[in-house]
């Protein structure tokens, strides 16, 4: 049983409490990208206390990642990403069981994942989120498609019949991939990705369907929810 003192500032939030913390300590999360949205998520799955947490990236560490990419060190450049995000994550709460593939996440994990409760879409193309839908879609997953442009962090709650796939066309895919990104947009898609489903797993409280933006550069928010995903 995991020691819950550690976590008592957040159980000692109104709506979170030691049942809360229990859930969560109970909840089986992905995620799926281990690059600079992905650094943004993995220590506040891994610090709150998630009970199981899989991670997937095919990529190992190149120079250019170390600027977004800070779950990683200069020396670590050419290692895979999957096995190193674990070994902080497991360093970071050894309470969390923490597993790894490093491997592109497609149709063929879906039965890696099966049983689990939520999901994060961490990776950096249309091609990869599509496929990665595929999977959450067949699975009947909810969680967040997180992602990152510029001075911009975006979030996609998806669930209950609605995803990524349901709001982008294959057409609309073509070119997104290597656009410039500033780190802390990166970094905070990641942390309100994991915090939705920090929030969701311990309280249950999800509202699959709502589209937010956070742009740095001017400091406005924008939200909204899409039809179909309540």
């Amino acid at each position: 049983m995991p020691d819950f003192q550690k976590y008592a500032r957040q159980t000692a939030l109104e709506d979170f409490g030691a049942d809360g913390q229990r859930r969560l300590s109970a909840a089986k999360v992905a995620l799926v990208g281990a690059g600079g949205v992905g650094s943004g998520a993995l220590p506040i799955l891994a610090g709150a206390g998630v009970g199981v947490l899989a991670i997937f990236d095919p990529d190992a560490v190149s120079a250019h990642n170390l600027h977004r990419q800070t779950i990683y060190r200069f020396a670590d450049i050419g290692k895979p990403k999957a096995s190193l995000a674990a070994e902080y994550a497991a360093a970071l709460n050894p309470d969390v069981r923490v597993l790894h593939f490093e491997e592109k996440f497609c149709d063929s994990c879906a039965e890696k994942i099966a049983g689990f409760d939520f999901c994060i879409d961490a990776t950096d193309s249309y091609s990869s989120r599509l496929c990665a839908a595929r999977v959450f879609r067949a699975n009947s997953m909810r969680g967040v498609c997180a992602s990152a442009g510029g001075y911009v962090a975006q979030n996609f709650l998806f669930g209950n019949g609605l995803y990524f796939d349901d709001i982008v066309s294959p057409s609309e895919s073509e070119g997104a991939a290597g656009l410039p990104i500033f780190p802390g947009a990166a970094h905070l898609s990641g942390v309100l990705a994991a915090s939705a489903v920090v929030r969701a797993a311990a309280s249950g409280k999800f509202r699959a369907g709502t589209l937010s933006a956070f742009d740095i550069s001017s400091g406005k928010f924008s939200s909204f929810e899409l039809a179909g995903g309540a």
